[in-house]
């Protein structure tokens, strides 16, 4: 996983203006726990820090579940499962999400406003390509409702995000800052 750099986390920290940050790598190269200890960074520089995190959950190494976190208040809640023939909810790439929990994230996303930096892991198909899951985060990043945002976007669909916001700047984890 790429640490973050004393200089990366100055830049970041004393970014006035409104930055948007998309945060990118391979599955499970380690963008949540990069995330993670982003908000630990802001926070320790007395920054506000709000938004959702997507903790994944592994049972003998492997990834069984996710939990939506809260980054405001620390709460979390089952987001989603592997899929199994008798899952209700909405099914994606072989998972099984907790609509409930899609609508709570939803209602996290809404509530942020210019907020110091703002989090959001992550945004992925449902979002981009059917405009659903965490879709008011699409909003408020549109309508720039943060300082600097960070976001999760997975490498497949790192061109929608920057056809969306051309002037965001790209972190992948594991590489090089772009």
């Amino acid at each position: 996983m790429q640490e973050i750099s004393p200089s990366l986390a100055r830049t970041i920290l004393d970014n006035a203006s409104k930055g948007l940050w998309i945060v990118t790598g391979s599955s499970g190269v380690g963008k949540t726990s990069w995330c993670v200890k982003a908000v630990e960074l802001v926070r320790q520089a007395g920054l506000f820090a709000g938004g959702i995190l997507c903790i994944a959950e592994f049972d003998d190494g492997r990834k069984v579940g996710i939990d939506l976190r809260n980054i405001g208040t620390g709460e979390q809640r089952k987001l989603g499962t592997r899929q199994s023939s008798t899952d209700n909810g909405i099914r994606v790439g072989g998972w099984c999400l907790d609509e409930k929990v899609i609508d709570w994230g939803n209602k996290i996303l809404r509530a942020l406003s210019n907020r110091d930096v703002v989090f959001i892991d992550e945004l992925g198909p449902l979002e981009f390509e059917l405009g659903g899951g965490f879709h008011a985060g699409l909003s408020l990043l549109s309508e720039s409702r943060y300082r600097t945002a960070f976001i999760v976007v997975r490498p497949k669909l790192i061109d929608n995000a920057r056809s969306r916001w051309p002037h965001a700047r790209v972190i992948e984890i594991g590489e090089k800052l772009v």
